[in-house]
């Protein structure tokens, strides 16, 4: 079996989702499946960026599968040269796939696996009108809620749906009914050799290499600073924390807002983008880590949570439903009503002084996100799809 990834990520990307997505295909090829790759060419950085060497080294991958690129334009503009973009790269993504199956390179023992929603849409409608002999299963992983009309087109063509949260699948299965066979929950998930690895270095050493103060306690935010993921509650609550805080990534434009809109206090600290092999050492090296999700985050399954868990450290972040599908509150994290800033910082506090406590909730987070791994999703996916 052949999986075909499709995918609309630009490689190699600061954006989570490119990261998800080259650890799931990594995690498929270390199940034994080969793999192909194919993503738009419409890339800033220069071509041996995109080489296999950079790649693994900027994501941390270490299975080889080929990335087939294809010529598209860069995404953005007005309303009507996006949809423009949209059916171009859709289109061309599905050229592709009509050559392989031209020339025989795909058959029903094949499986498209599609993380592009209007490529889903035009594939599912080409490759239903050809003979099971010859039509390999498409697969569709859905992170994000489109139009009703367009979600229950593609549900009723696919012959499966992957949700990362159990409420994204609720909603969808109520605005399209799709039938429960075809769907399947899938978290996201972690990396988990990056903590095991780096796990035989000592916090200090971790600090020194980070340039981290070796004395202080430290509260650190890692990833992306969209205003849904919460960084400016955390800023706010800042001036009531005793502890460094770190905010760990953000594009420019980002940090520029959110610095702009978050209070003049000593002790928050930007570092900008940090790229994904090294994350994981800032989250070693901080005492507590903070996933402040604000209520417009209802549909996620963030990379983060798991990595927080994997890092063994203690979790506080927002009581909202699709984080307590994984955390559960004074069990393996403290979690807050979202967009609280003043219950933030009790929370915070007491995790900094209530040393049985912060064991507690980071030994249950470690021991739980063993079944979080990327290997294992991979694993639970294709089961999934061989009994469809």
């Amino acid at each position: 079996m052949t999986i075909y990834y499709l995918s609309t990520a630009d490689l190699p990307s600061k954006r989570a989702h490119s990261i998800q997505q080259m650890k799931m295909c990594d995690s498929f090829v270390e199940s034994g499946e080969e793999l192909e790759f194919i993503c738009p060419s419409y890339t800033l950085y220069k071509e041996n960026h995109t080489s296999w060497s950079h790649i693994s080294g900027f994501y941390d991958v270490k299975n080889e599968f080929n990335i087939s690129k294809v010529r598209s334009f860069k995404p953005g503009g007005s309303l009507p040269a996006r949809i423009f973009k949209k059916g171009v790269q859709s289109g061309m993504i599905n050229l592709r796939l009509l050559y392989y199956l031209l020339s025989k390179e795909i058959d029903n023992t094949d499986v498209i696996y599609s993380r592009s929603f209007y490529s889903t849409i035009l594939l599912s409608n080409w490759f239903n009108i050809l003979p099971d002999s010859i039509s390999p299963k498409i697969i569709y992983e859905h992170h994000n809620p489109y139009s009703q009309k367009l979600e229950k087109h593609l549900c009723e063509n696919v012959d499966g749906v992957v949700f990362i949260t159990e409420k994204l699948k609720n909603v969808t299965k109520k605005n399209t009914g799709i039938d429960d066979g075809k769907c399947f929950v899938a978290p996201d998930g972690v990396d988990l050799r990056p903590y095991q690895r780096a796990n035989t270095r000592s916090r200090n050493s971790l600090r020194k290499e980070l340039d981290l103060p070796l004395s202080s306690k430290i509260v650190a935010y890692t990833g992306h600073l969209y205003p849904r993921k919460g960084p400016q509650i955390l800023t706010r609550a800042a001036v009531d924390i005793d502890a460094e805080v770190y905010i760990i990534g953000g594009y420019k434009e980002d940090l520029t807002r959110l610095k702009s809109n978050s209070p003049n206090c000593d002790n928050i600290n930007y570092t900008g983008f940090v790229e994904p092999n090294k994350v994981h050492k800032y989250q070693l090296a901080s005492d507590v880590l903070i996933a402040p999700y604000t209520t417009d985050a209802w549909m996620p399954s963030p990379l983060k949570l798991f990595e927080y868990m994997a890092a063994g450290k203690p979790i506080v972040a927002s009581g909202i439903d699709v984080i307590k599908e994984v955390l559960d509150h004074r069990n393996n994290a403290l979690l807050v009503d979202p967009e609280d800033s003043s219950q933030l910082a009790n929370a915070i506090q007491q995790v900094l002084s209530n040393e049985e406590l912060s064991k507690a909730i980071s030994k249950n987070a470690k021991k739980n996100v063993q079944q979080y791994s990327w290997d294992n999703r991979a694993n639970n996916i294709l089961n999934f799809i061989s009994n469809i």
